[in-house]
């Protein structure tokens, strides 16, 4: 469908697409406003505007604020939704525990992971009474709960307009071996109170990750994946600033006599999402995109210091400014890179690919800067290995895949597919798969040039490793 959607849109397709990152930019700024506002009932007005500066000069936070994808939305309204609840314990009341639930019904629609917020809301209730058991008492904590997830499930369907409620659970055509185990134990005549499509959705996922994909991780190319991999992400692709900033959080809670409970709303979410994406076998590396739930509550941990709570010697004042002033510096120099930033730390964007690949610095924006690079050198037309779903003859780019017979003499090339990522390439109307580590032989040449940090130019014409100009490929196997 959406190749055909593309297609039959050709000449409005850019358009189309900025016309609907509209509404994601502006999910960004209540993104930013709500952190704002968070921080700053908790901690007062300066800790406010850090959170609010840190959330809005995140390099990650901007990127994913300009992409018509699930991942912005997930942040915002996990937020939202944990933000509600901490207001629901803090003084339990029926509207309070209404918007909570409302706004788990929202990124339930997000994204099926948001489904990690069920246990994650219980488990904070649970430690919240334990920690203010004179003010709140467990029948306001069940009652409330209820309340919530009622409000969610009413949410979800008429998210998807009550289609397919009540479907029964024999009449789903599971392909995971997660739904065929549940439907198997349960009566084929059971109705499903949630949508068909929903119900759908989440299988079709589930299938998809118990499918080992292959993924990339200091120059190396696996299907296990790495424990470790999102915390690599994390020092490499956020700020140098805001890393001191979340680390001086951290500090600031230490050697305290007693845990303030409304700050178990901030630091548990935080971790849970961290350590559930980390540990989890089923959630494979693919980008820093799958913990950015965590960085608004990372970000209102950073803005701690700077509250009446922690009191600081002129030193530490002075590194927590510097720190800020240097988290605004560094995003505002990667301009406008945003989606291919890498701290200096990393090496910068340059170096990037050599660490991280996929959506960590790629998601098609350098397509359109191919295009121009062909048109100031005046290339007709380019061999192109092109990590994205979209026709690049959509963008104006005349092109071929470098098969083994394509003779090619200039070739464009993905840092994705040259570190070995295993992706799709689009010829007309055919799509084929490539195999792992198919283009990792060109690693050890030279580029000619680079289009952004995602595309990097190679020329095979008068170069003996690649007889005729051909990368020496064999026809892609189509995918089907």
């Amino acid at each position: 469908m959406g190749y055909e959607f593309m297609y039959a849109n050709a000449e409005i397709y850019q358009s189309l697409f900025a016309r609907a990152r509209v509404m994601i930019v502006f999910l960004g700024v209540l993104l930013i406003g709500l952190n704002w506002w968070w921080a700053r009932s908790l901690y007062g007005s300066a800790s406010g505007l850090a959170a609010a500066i840190l959330t809005a000069f995140c390099p990650n936070i901007i990127a994913h604020s300009g992409l018509v994808t699930a991942d912005l939305g997930t942040s915002l309204f996990s937020l939202a939704s944990i933000f509600f609840f901490y207001r629901f314990c803090e003084k339990p009341a029926m509207i309070r525990a209404l918007s909570a639930g409302l706004m788990l019904g929202l990124a339930l629609l997000c994204k099926f992971t948001m489904l990690l917020l069920l246990p994650l809301l219980i488990l904070l209730g649970i430690i919240y009474w334990l920690l203010e058991r004179d003010s709140f008492k467990p029948k306001a904590l069940g009652s409330g709960m209820a309340l919530i997830f009622f409000a969610a499930w009413l949410t979800v369907n008429t998210g998807y307009l009550w289609r397919g409620f009540g479907t029964a659970l024999g009449d789903f055509p599971f392909q995971s071996q997660l739904m065929k185990k549940v439907a198997q134990s349960l009566p084929p005549n059971l109705p499903v109170i949630f949508p068909y499509d929903y119900v759908r959705g989440f299988d079709v996922q589930s299938a998809s990750n118990e499918s080992r994909p292959w993924v990339y991780l200091f120059g190396k190319i696996s299907q296990e994946g790495w424990r470790y991999y999102y915390l690599v992400a994390m020092a490499v692709k956020m700020t140098p600033g805001s890393l001191i900033l979340i680390l001086a959080g951290i500090a600031s809670l230490a050697g305290r006599r007693k845990f303030r409970g409304e700050e178990i709303f901030i630091i548990g979410p935080a971790i849970f999402f961290i350590g559930i994406v980390s540990l989890s076998p089923k959630i494979n590396n693919f980008g820093i995109r799958y913990v950015l739930p965590a960085f608004p509550f990372l970000y209102l941990l950073a803005s701690r210091p700077l509250s009446g709570r922690v009191i600081l010697k002129n030193w530490q004042k002075a590194l927590v400014g510097a720190a800020l002033a240097a988290h605004l510096v560094s995003s505002l120099l990667s301009y406008p890179d945003y989606l291919s930033y890498f701290n200096v730390a990393a090496g910068g964007p340059k170096n990037g690919y050599r660490i991280l690949v996929d959506s960590n610095l790629d998601w098609g924006q350098d397509l359109i800067r191919l295009k121009k690079y062909m048109d100031e050198h005046k290339i007709d037309k380019i061999c192109l290995a092109y990590f994205g779903r979209a026709d690049p003859a959509i963008y104006g780019i005349n092109y071929q895949l470098p098969f083994k017979d394509s003779r090619c003499g200039l070739l464009a090339i993905s840092v994705s597919l040259l570190e070995g990522e295993q992706y799709y390439l689009l010829d007309g109307h055919t799509l084929f798969l490539t195999s792992p580590g198919q283009f990792r032989p060109l690693r050890h040449e030279n580029p000619i040039g680079s289009v952004g940090y995602s595309i990097l130019i190679f020329d095979l014409t008068n170069n003996p490793a690649f007889k005729n100009g051909s990368v020496g490929l064999e026809p892609l196997l189509p995918n089907r």
